[in-house]
């Protein structure tokens, strides 16, 4: 469903295609059902432009609420400076030549390149190579020709995405189990973080938020939260948001037809993960 509102998005600006889409898993909606989730989401649109107002004294009350509701521009500004003596110390030169370091060696070359991959694989996924060909395409939403509306994922690249996402996880674990290289590097983080410049910027804070102390600090938050989630509880506007959504969510739901795997699919895929041996981080 995350997926399929997301995609209804734009459904109205949607690439007109015709294709069977065979062995893919995905979700289809009739016509007349993409019909009218169209037409709720429309209303949805004309309901939040028509409320735009009130959306935004909603965000000028959350300020007032968290009491940064008088903070300006000028009063951020005092923060540049300290976090620019940051930016250009030593200790963050340090840190950075150390992460370059890291990356240049065969653990850091691995995660780069698996990084690289990914990102090549889910945009030829995602990008359209040839209009003529949907079959170029691993991943796709449409209106096909007849007013229906189909989203889909092609079982391989989907697998090769997992594939990928796999090798970054082992790339970064083999950095993660590197004590010594881990040690040298938090302690680089620690130098930073041992500026003056924080606790300058730290005790700035406080004093904009009119607290003298940690429990101070905390204790406004946790009033303020407070106020934010009663309001909230008892807000029109919230609740008319939720009941729309909510329709929306149901009519999504409720209309669409799944595409799984089939059994052969299934198989194959059994196949796959025990071949591949796929282990959790630990």
């Amino acid at each position: 469903m995350k997926f399929a509102v997301l995609a209804l998005l734009g459904l109205a600006n949607a690439t007109t295609l015709e294709a069977e889409l065979e062995e893919l898993v995905g979700n289809r909606w009739s016509a007349a059902d993409a019909k009218k989730i169209e037409k709720e989401m429309e209303s949805f649109g004309e309901w939040v432009e028509d409320h735009e107002d009130d959306f935004e004294k909603m965000g000028e009350q959350f300020e007032e609420d968290l009491g940064m509701d008088k903070l300006d521009e000028s009063d951020l500004e005092k923060y540049a400076a300290p976090a620019m003596k940051i930016a250009m110390s030593k200790e963050v030169a340090l840190k950075k030549a150390y992460e370059e370091w890291m990356m240049s060696t065969p653990k850091g070359q691995r995660l780069q390149k698996a990084a690289m991959t990914t990102a090549g694989d889910f945009m030829k996924g995602v990008m359209p190579r040839d209009l003529k060909n949907l079959k170029a395409y691993e991943g796709y939403d449409m209106i096909k020709k007849d007013g229906s509306y189909v989203e889909w994922v092609d079982n391989k690249w989907a697998r090769e995405m997992f594939e990928d996402l796999y090798e970054i996880k082992e790339a970064l674990k083999a950095i993660v189990e590197d004590k010594k290289m881990m040690r040298a590097n938090e302690k680089l983080g620690m130098a930073v973080l041992s500026r003056p410049e924080f606790a300058q910027m730290w005790a700035m804070f406080m004093e904009d938020m009119n607290v003298k102390n940690e429990q101070e600090l905390e204790e406004h938050f946790a009033k303020a939260f407070m106020k934010i989630q009663m309001r909230a509880a008892n807000c029109p506007l919230r609740k008319e948001m939720e009941k729309r959504l909510m329709k929306l969510w149901f009519l999504s739901e409720s209309t669409k037809k799944v595409e799984d795997l089939s059994p052969k699919d299934m198989q194959d895929y059994a196949t796959w993960w025990k071949k591949n041996d796929f282990q959790p981080w630990i």
